[in-house]
């Protein structure tokens, strides 16, 4: 018994609800060369409530969305359910690219820093020396890469948000018939 209306798939089961989004914030770093790979994560595991899902989708998609409406959806079958647990996903995974481009930028922003400083550096006074293949050759592919995820996240989360609106009402809780 799996806990699912008879023919109703698997991939259409009920998804728990995951709650309010949770942006990692690291404390800032001594030395901002250091390695922002997310598998070399700072020790620093402070979380902070800095936008749920709701606010999310209508900061991308201009739309509000009931919260509790796609909560209840989620613990349904159906399409709906699965298209509420879409959602879900598709902004945790939008703000997972803007945490990773909120964690790499400083660097970005050191390494333009020290560009800068070298440039307007007086004459007598040590400047710091740069990188003679580029000072953006580490993070700079990435950061743009990660500029690119978030737009394909951000249309994603638009289309699926325009499927729910089409849904017909009500969208929430169990449909009893």
């Amino acid at each position: 018994m799996t806990g699912r209306p008879a023919g109703t798939p698997a991939t259409l089961a009920p998804v728990v609800n995951r709650g309010p989004l949770r942006r990692r914030h690291a404390a800032p770093a001594a030395d901002p060369d250091r390695d922002t790979h997310p598998s070399k994560e700072p020790t620093d595991d402070r979380t902070t409530d800095t936008m749920d899902e709701s606010q999310l989708i209508t900061k991308y998609t201009g739309h509000h969305l009931d919260p509790a409406a796609l909560i209840a959806t989620r613990e349904v079958t159906g399409v709906a359910a699965a298209l509420a647990a879409a959602i879900g996903q598709a902004a945790l995974r939008l703000d997972d690219a803007e945490t990773e481009l909120t964690r790499l930028t400083p660097s970005i922003i050191h390494s333009l820093t020290k560009v800068t400083t070298t440039i307007t550096t007086e004459p007598g006074q040590p400047a710091p020396g740069l990188n003679p293949v580029g000072e953006l050759q580490a993070h700079g592919p990435r950061f743009d890469t990660l500029i690119a995820v978030r737009e394909e996240r951000i249309q994603q989360l638009r289309a699926l948000v325009q499927l729910w609106l089409q849904l017909p009402a009500p969208r929430t809780g169990p449909q009893h018939t």
